[in-house]
């Protein structure tokens, strides 16, 4: 039997998820940020792309200023709404829907009912969360792309100066 426990287990683990995304995207605006204070010179020594204190939402904002990557930033703005309904309203939400179930006509059937409830919360915040972990896959393997930038920026001069030579 599906309990409220496991849409707790759930629940924790789609926003778990979403955690890592929003340190993900900390990670690529650092990387970033370390990519733009080598090339120019003249910028603060504690140059930053985020504030500490900034929302996913905004810091998906940030991303999608620096990345080229169109469907990520399209994914996480569409996502971001699920990740608020899954932190803040799911709970309120399952609550109306097993307290409609319980108010209504009593009959052998009232178990089966709130089982199907739960599991039905369950399978939406599973689908969520089974995104988010593909996004969150993606959002590191770019980070660890532009990561190699200044190896390969590096390695550019290196054969220019040896063609000068």
């Amino acid at each position: 039997m599906t309990t409220e426990a496991n849409l707790r287990e759930e629940v924790g683990q789609a926003l778990m998820t979403f955690q890592l995304i929003e340190e993900a995207i900390r990670d690529y605006l650092d990387t970033t940020a370390k990519i733009i204070k080598k090339d120019v010179k003249y910028l603060k020594k504690e140059f930053s792309l985020y504030d500490k204190k900034d929302t996913l939402g905004t810091l998906i904002k940030k991303f999608a200023n620096v990345s080229t990557n169109i469907t990520l930033v399209q994914w996480l703005n569409d996502n971001i709404k699920k990740r608020n309904d899954i932190a803040h309203k799911i709970w309120l939400d399952f609550r109306k829907e097993t307290s409609r179930l319980l108010r209504g006509p009593k009959d052998r059937d009232i178990g089966d009912k709130l089982n199907a409830c739960v599991t039905n919360k369950i399978k939406d915040v599973t689908k969520i969360e089974e995104n988010a972990h593909n996004c969150l896959i993606t959002l590191l393997i770019e980070t660890m792309q532009i990561k190699k930038y200044p190896v390969i920026m590096a390695m550019r001069k290196e054969k220019k100066k040896d063609k000068a030579v």
